[in-house]
């Protein structure tokens, strides 16, 4: 109940071990000192999307018992689809129901995680995610979501206490457009640039 929120009352009775490389854990924890966005810049394979899925796990726990709603984009259905079989891969299904036809991941307290592909086939079409509060937001493949910037940004309105972290994956992409807006948001002093490589990562064989 609204009265009796869940909240965190002590150590799991069964946890789950999750291990992250030293380029990832800064990612994943995305410490409250640190600027709300973060840009993950890094090669295939270096475990950025795993990343991301840890760092929704954090940003729940920060609105445990909230009833908030976070957001993951990608740039097309079948990316979506990619980033969901990683969730659920690493989330045990005892936390979460899915609503598919909204594509929707409702955890166990009551926040919600909703997942929506940021491609327009037209102008005419509209903004995919016009109208959704969020507290926090992943993007994945940000270098191919351009145009949904501005929306995306402006979701965070309600986020809980004004904080709407943002986390945004991206691979080198040579294009004027997401190149200016890689380097405005590093000069914003709001986002915070990290990269993440494969060479570096203990779980890509050598």
């Amino acid at each position: 109940t609204r009265s009796n929120p869940p909240r965190i009352t002590g150590p799991s009775r069964a946890p789950i071990t999750w291990y992250c490389s030293e380029d990832q854990e800064p990612v994943i924890l995305h410490a409250d000192t640190e600027p709300l966005g973060q840009l993950v810049y890094g090669s295939e394979g270096a475990g950025k999307t795993m990343a991301a899925c840890l760092w929704l796990y954090v940003r729940w726990l920060e609105v445990l018992g909230a009833r908030r709603e976070g957001g993951v984009t990608a740039p097309t259905t079948p990316r979506i689809t990619t980033v969901r079989n990683e969730l659920f891969k690493l989330w045990p299904s005892s936390w979460y129901t899915h609503r598919v036809a909204e594509d929707l991941v409702v955890m166990a307290d009551g926040t919600r995680i909703r997942l929506v592909s940021t491609h327009q086939q037209s102008a005419a079409d509209g903004s995919r995610i016009q109208g959704f509060n969020w507290s926090f937001c992943v993007r994945d493949e940000g270098q191919d979501q351009i145009a949904a910037h501005a929306d995306i940004e402006s979701r965070g309105r309600s986020a809980k206490g004004g904080r709407y972290k943002q986390l945004i994956t991206a691979t080198a992409k040579d294009e004027s457009s997401w190149r200016t807006l890689r380097d405005s948001l590093a000069a914003s002093g709001l986002w915070l640039r990290r990269t993440m490589l494969g060479v570096r990562s203990p779980f890509v064989s050598p």
